[in-house]
């Protein structure tokens, strides 16, 4: 299986990276390092199954790439933190602003599985 995570140089992110390549499974992590961190990812540069790319989730183009090329998307991509949201409060908010039909890129080519953050593995035995 492959899964993207999106957010995935963070701290949470980082580790659900670890224990899906601890299943065996490819992962692939989309984070611009806003908040997230290389330090996070580190260790699992030298497995053969993870693979990053330092970019935005607003890279429609790539977005819908790296989407149809996984079987599952974990979206953990978020802003964090109250100085960031203080400085820059709109700048967490412009995605939900940014109309569904604005962007010439077509949706991914399939379905995809989705898993939503919560605090428990429960997420995890759907992937």
């Amino acid at each position: 299986m492959r899964g993207l995570i999106t957010g995935g140089a963070g701290f949470i992110g980082s580790h659900l990276c670890q224990e899906l390549l601890a299943r065996g499974q490819e992962v692939t992590v989309l984070d611009d390092l806003s908040t997230g961190s290389m330090a996070n990812i580190s260790r699992l540069k030298n497995n053969t199954h993870f693979h990053y790319v330092i970019d935005s989730v607003m890279n429609r183009p790539l977005l819908a790439e790296l989407v149809d090329d996984s079987d599952v998307v974990f979206h953990l991509a978020a802003a964090v933190g109250v100085r960031l949201i203080v400085e820059s409060p709109v700048r967490p908010c412009t995605p939900m602003f940014v109309p569904p039909n604005s962007c010439s890129t077509p949706p991914p080519r399939r379905r995809k599985k989705s898993a939503m953050a919560r605090n428990s593995s429960s997420a995890l035995e759907q992937a």
